[in-house]
This record gives C-alpha cells, structure tokens and sequence, in this order.
C-alpha cells in the first residue's frame, strides 16, 4: 500500500498494488483515460513513469524476487512442454541475475517435486510442472508451513 502525502500532486491518493505473473501473449494492454502510451517493456528499459510508480514497481519487483527463490514460479508463464534452459531463463529474468546456479534450482524443482519429465525433442529433455504438487507448495508456502 501506498499512500505517502504528496506522492500525487493532484491530491491524496492511496494506491494498493498487487503483481502477478501472467504468459505475456495472454493479456492485452490497453491506456485507460490518464494514460498516453502502454506496452510491455523489460524491466531495466522501462520508459519514465509518472508519480511514485517506479518505487511502486520496485517494490513489487523485489517481492517477486524474494518469492522466485521460496516457491516456484512458472506454471503462469511457460507453455508446456519447455526445455530446462527455458525455465532458467526465466529465473534469471525474474531474479536479475544472468549466473543462477543451475544444479541448485533443478535440486530445489525436484524436491519440490513440482517438476516433471515428459519426453525428450533432439535428445533435450521436455518438462511440465505437476500442477496439483506446484499449487501445494504455493499454498504451503503462503500459510508459512514449508520454509
């Protein structure tokens, strides 16, 4: 939440923000009335943002960081089958760290057990996450019953 005075010169305004991870391809943006551009960017190229924004933004960025390294992410973002190389490439994206050890985040996916092996294309090995053990964990993590 979000609701320091004068954060808004328009007036006293309380803002609760809220992230989440969707397939980019999924959602359609669009500029509501007090917006002139909208788009996708990455997060290091993002345009200038009005107000506070950009401390909101960071805000959740590092929330969501914090969560990559917790539980899993990417049942909302890849598509099913995805190579291993994928699912890091999104854990570097997320965590901003282009050297995430990768035996460390297969070890972690395994014993989760939220990861499956279901075939292989050009001797690469496919994977899909169990959806039932992935919600699990999510649901364990949030009621604080698994570190």
């Amino acid at each position: 939440t979000f609701g320091k005075p004068g954060r808004d010169p328009r007036g006293w305004v309380v803002s609760v923000a809220f992230y989440g991870l969707v397939h980019r391809d999924s959602q359609e943006v669009r500029a509501a009335d007090d917006a002139r551009q909208v788009g996708w960017f990455p997060v290091e190229e993002l345009p200038p943002l009005a107000f506070d924004h950009a401390d909101i933004l960071a805000t959740g960025l590092r929330r969501l960081r914090l969560e990559a390294r917790l539980r899993p992410i990417g049942l909302e973002v890849l598509s099913a089958p995805f190579t291993f190389t994928e699912l890091v490439v999104l854990y570097e994206a997320v965590r901003g760290s282009a050297k995430l050890p990768v035996d460390r985040l297969c070890g972690r996916l395994l014993d989760w057990g939220v990861l499956l092996e279901v075939g292989s294309r050009h001797g690469i090995a496919l994977h899909r996450f169990d959806e039932e053990k992935y919600r699990r964990r999510l649901h364990e993590r949030q009621e604080g019953s698994v570190p």
